[in-house]
């Protein structure tokens, strides 16, 4: 049995604030409009009839939504699993892909179908119209609390019941109430039932709902056939909180309604957000007329044009799979032919893996949606598929088809550079067709191919006599080998296709340069040339500077290209050692172009001033290479970094050359920018004297505020204690220690000596540099140093105190002796409490055992005593029962005699199963004890019709309960059900468990006939049932009144135990 979990969970989904702002408004809007919004179901048709396709289509391109009679007449090409309900279908007017939701008898492909139906709901999808019938109630959108009304004619018995709702953000509620024919108003909960253990619906109907619940984000209800529940679960109530989360999801609850009688029923709808109830069945009707052969897909390409943009065709296309993703029970992915492609929508992927199809070439067959493209042309977009079926994968992602008896053929140059160095050495076979992106010289016999995937190095062998050039389309057959880096492609013939087209440039990352993973790609690199030497030149890319060697240019071409930021397009060579490792920063480019976006200044002063806070802020040029100027007042300098103060905060500047400044001196800055660190930096930055200012005050630091990545690039004032001292080239390093911050002081070394005392503490004046992760690495400090100016800003505060370290050392010295002595003494100590521990164990194991026998006994002799007062009588009586039946002659009598002893049996069974259950370890978990009333409970009460409801949490927290306490719990309640049955005259019970830290206690009421408490009953059940409890520590306490039906609460006090038991007592 199902169970509900009343309480609340907590994480909530924080919108962005533009989103926020909007639905706050609209909220309140919605607020202010709150009276109920009613609408009257009605039997007749409405103005709007569709008959074909192409109109369909056309009605759901001005409005996502419609009501409209339907009458269709289609071919079925392609059809989903029956539990997704997706089809694609064609008449002599178009084409469309339908939902018509789940069937239980299924479509085939081939079928030519008549749907028709009066007051349909059309509703225009992702991937198609879906087709439905118009809800009873609806309620869709997104807004606050709203609530309509409908008035429905009902025959008395069970009408299919379908309510879907959703959740946006903020606030969520969902309450259906109905009035009765009779004028009663009721929750609609108490008239929900579905089959039990999914049998006939008219028979063995138990109380609730099946409720499946998703996650996602929708403006309106969506269709749920073609997503993926979260979970399922069966309920006794509309409760949204199904889920841990309090927005973006949705829930589809479907049964039954029983209606109690003839007449008319005013249902109101109250949600936030959107719901659509469906009385009956909400699928529309559908008929197979006859069957007939499915017509081929239009073959086209993607750039073909869309004649008719209105009208979705049947169509198919061939490409390869770039991007995968699974989209609920469905796949969505990216279709690429170079160089366009195509967004591909699966509804039934059904066993088909988004993995397998990645990298693939496949065919695909489905209905076209155009796209308008920038010039206007109506193109192939998107094609929205029906099932996995209409996949024809012809290449898989290995990149080979295997041929009869022989090693598989690569067909893409991705998978050879997939291949191990072993593995390419075995020579396997290939047959690829690619773009040439470089030649070289006739004597190398070597050339670089590129096809949709990778680009690869290809040496020709002697066989092959054709004569290639750069940017012609080719197929290549040969056999892979090693190379001296990475695999490559022995051609063995080499057809020429035609004139191609050169693939589009790769854009490498810094790493991927770095570590030759673009070996032989077209790849296409922006950076500052810094600098040129013979055929090579220095590029300033964002992430650091690269050693390029540009292929067929001299170093006189190069030299126009100084200081200038360019492209540099070509094929990308790593270079390598001979033990085939990647030299990092070195790589050489074949077939090189340059083009050059920013020309080298005339004037590299002539550029905009910047301040600090202006480098923040919004600039639709700022680029890497977008030289800036900065000014502002020197606060250290030396050969290789220079610091600036801009006001009131600092800029770092990597200069081109040396340059002579002084602290104090004002300068104007020239270079490109990089603020993805904790402050600004200026790389091949040039510098000018401006004038001289008077010293700069430094902000002082207190311990607190060591570590804040705000004074990074600062002069800032420290006080700390010297802890060390010791020399490098160029400067002198200060080991110190501020409030437990070790940090280094580096100051020129001016070879003078300096008679600093250990653990003298001083002030220090310099600028502070935060060894600091860039902001993709969290942007926090992990370290700082100090750099000093000159040795003037240095003072010394104080000296250190009369302890030395020699006398330091004489101290400790003693402290160990006596730390020694105090060992010893402890071991002995400890020896004498370990002996007294074992003893103390001992005894304790002793009494353990002791004490585990006598409950051993205990359980033994309740069950003995079970055992006879139970299966013995009811042997006994059947004993006695058996030896009449000796005397009896009369065929009813003897069936009166077997029918007793019949009965006689079934509850021996059921004592015994009792008595197993009280005893068997594997159930004594609370939630095992709760699932066995339960299911005790339904079934006591199923023989005398009373219904019964429960409510209990669908978690329990882990709880051992032994069997004296099950085997007590369960007679309470077998005793009160027994009461309920024999005097109440009920027709329904409520069964509630509840756990309140750890008070459980289970309540059970009825709306039978009650009776007077103050009046003596001849029976002994309510008088022992409070003593038995009592005994086990709980409490049995009966609420009733004549005419108002009876309530008895069991509690019972439970001890904080976890499964982790010892062996003897879970045997």
């Amino acid at each position: 049995m199902r169970r509900e979990n009343p309480s609340l969970a907590l994480p909530r989904l924080c919108p962005v604030a533009v989103a926020g702002f909007l639905f706050a408004a609209m909220f309140v809007l919605d607020i202010q409009a709150q009276p109920a919004i009613e609408s009257e179901r009605s039997s007749g048709t409405s103005s709007l009839l569709v008959t074909n396709l192409s109109q369909l289509s056309k009605i759901l391109d001005s409005s996502s939504r419609v009501i409209a009679d339907v009458r269709l007449d289609v071919l079925v090409c392609s059809a989903s699993r029956p539990e997704i309900g997706v089809v694609v279908v064609k008449d002599e007017t178009g084409s469309e892909i339908l939902e018509l939701g789940p069937r239980s008898v299924p479509i085939v492909a081939g079928d030519i179908i008549h749907i028709e139906s009066r007051r349909c709901l059309l509703r225009k999808r992702e991937i198609g119209i879906e087709i439905t019938r118009a809800p009873e109630l609806d309620n869709d959108g997104v807004h606050g609390v709203r609530t309509v009304t409908a008035e429905v004619r009902l025959s008395a018995g069970l009408h299919a019941f379908q309510l879907d709702y959703f959740n946006y953000l903020g606030a969520f509620a969902l309450e259906l109430t109905c009035r009765l024919p009779d004028g009663s108003v009721q929750s609609a909960d108490r008239f929900l039932v579905r089959p039990s253990g999914g049998g006939v619906p008219e028979s063995n109907m138990v109380a609730g709902v099946n409720a499946n619940y998703y996650e996602g984000e929708w403006l309106n209800v969506p269709d749920f056939a073609p997503l993926q529940p979260v979970k399922t679960v069966t309920t006794t109530n509309l409760n949204p909180i199904l889920g841990p989360r309090k927005d973006l999801f949705g829930i589809r609850f479907k049964g039954f309604f029983s209606a109690p009688m003839d007449g008319k029923y005013t249902f109101n709808l109250a949600s936030d957000d959107g719901s659509l109830l469906f009385l009956d069945v909400p699928d529309v009707p559908l008929t197979t007329i006859s069957h007939q052969d499915v017509p081929s897909p239009a073959v086209t390409t993607f750039r073909a044009s869309m004649t008719d943009f209105e009208a979705p065709q049947w169509i198919s296309v061939e490409g390869r799979v770039v991007f995968a993703s699974t989209s609920g029970r469905g796949l969505r992915f990216e279709l690429q032919s170079q160089p366009d492609s195509i967004w591909v929508t699966v509804a039934d992927a059904n066993e088909l893996d988004a993995m397998r199809l990645l990298n693939s070439r496949i065919r695909v067959r489905g209905i076209s949606r155009a796209v308008m493209a920038p010039n206007r042309d109506r193109i192939l977009g998107e094609l929205a598929v029906a099932t996995s079926d209409d996949i024809a994968i012809q290449e898989d992602s290995l990149g080979a088809i295997a041929a009869s008896g022989a090693a598989p053929t690569l067909l893409t140059v991705g998978k050879i550079q997939g291949l191990s160095n072993e593995e390419a050495s075995r020579h396997l076979p290939v047959r690829i067709q690619g773009v040439v992106t470089s030649i070289a010289p006739p004597m190398f016999r070597y050339m670089t191919v590129q096809d949709e995937t990778r680009g690869i190095f290809v040496r020709l062998s002697s066989s092959v006599k054709s004569s290639v050039v750069v940017g012609q389309l080719c197929e290549v057959v040969g056999h892979t080998d090693a190379g001296d880096f990475a695999p490559v492609l022995v051609a063995e013939n080499v057809n020429i296709i035609g004139k191609g087209r050169m693939p589009s440039p790769s854009r490498p990352a810094w790493k991927e340069l770095i570590n030759g993973s673009m070996d032989i790609q077209w790849v296409e690199l922006q950076g500052l040339v810094t600098a040129v030497n013979s055929n090579s030149v220095t590029l300033l890319l964002p992430e650091g500077g690269i050693n390029v060697e540009v292929g067929g240019f001299s170093e006189s071409q190069l030299r126009t290209f100084e200081s200038a930021v360019i492209r540099l397009r070509g094929v990308f060579f790593a270079e390598w050692n001979t033990n085939r490792t990647v030299q990092v920063g070195r790589l050489l480019i074949h077939n090189g172009i340059i083009d050059v976006d920013v020309p080298a200044p005339r004037d590299p002063f002539n550029v905009p001033l910047k301040s600090w806070s202006e480098l923040y802020q919004f600039d639709s040029s700022a680029t890497p290479f977008q030289r800036i100027k900065v000014h502002g007042t020197v606060i250290y300098a030396d050969s290789k970094r220079i610091f600036l103060l801009d006001k009131v905060r600092g800029i770092q500047v990597s200069p081109v050359k040396p340059a002579n400044v002084r602290f104090g001196e004002e300068v104007e800055v020239v270079g490109y920018p990089d603020i993805s660190g904790s402050a600004p930096l200026l790389r091949e930055a040039i510098l000018r004297k401006t004038g001289h200012t008077a010293n700069p005050t430094p902000i002082i630091l207190d311990g607190n505020e060591l570590m804040e990545d705000k004074v990074d690039s600062m002069l800032v004032q420290i006080s700390a204690t010297l802890m060390g001292i010791h020399s490098e080239p160029d400067s002198r390093v200060l080991e110190m220690n501020a409030n437990g911050h070790l940090f280094l002081a580096r100051m020129p070394d001016t070879k003078e000596p300096i008679s600093l005392r250990i653990g003298s503490q001083l002030a220090l004046t310099g600028v502070y540099v935060g060894k600091t992760m860039t902001w993709s690495e969290g942007g926090r400090p992990s370290g700082f140093e100090l750099l000093l100016s000159s040795r003037s800003q240095l003072t010394v505060l104080s000296q250190p105190s009369w302890w030395t370290p020699r006398r330091l050392l004489i101290l400790v010295g003693l402290l160990l002796v006596i730390v020694v002595l105090a060992a010893v003494w402890i071991s002995q100590l400890h020896r004498l409490v370990e002996q007294r521990t074992q003893l103390l164990q001992k005894e304790t194991r002793e009494r353990e055992v002791a004490e585990r026998e006598r409950t051993l006994e205990t359980e033994r002799s309740r069950i003995a005593r079970d055992l006879h007062d139970d299966l013995g009588s009811s042997l006994t009586e059947i004993s006695v029962l058996a030896v009449k039946g000796q005397r009896l002659r009369t065929l009813d009598e003897l069936t009166t005699l077997f029918r007793a002893i019949a009965a006689k049996a079934r509850g021996l069974v059921t004592a015994l199963d009792i008595i197993v259950w009280a005893v068997d370890p594997k159930d004594n978990s609370l939630e095992s004890v709760a699932d066995y009333l339960s299911d005790f409970a339904s079934e006591y009460l199923s023989h005398s019709g009373i219904i019964c409801r429960f409510d209990i949490p669908v978690t329990l927290p882990t709880v051992v309960l032994d069997g004296r306490l099950r085997h007590g719990l369960l007679l309470a309640v077998k005793e009160t059900l027994n009461n309920v049955e024999r005097h109440a005259q009920a027709t329904e019970v409520q069964f509630q468990m509840t756990l309140a830290e750890d008070q459980l206690e289970i309540v059970i009421s009825d709306n039978g006939k009650g009776f007077d408490k103050k009046t003596r009953h001849r029976g002994n059940g309510l008088k022992n049932l409070p003593l038995r409890l009592s005994k086990l520590g709980g409490r049995y306490r009966i609420e009733s009144s004549t005419g108002n039906g009876t309530i008895v609460t069991i509690g019972l006090r439970l001890s904080p135990r976890t499964e982790t038991m010892p062996a003897s007592e879970r045997a």
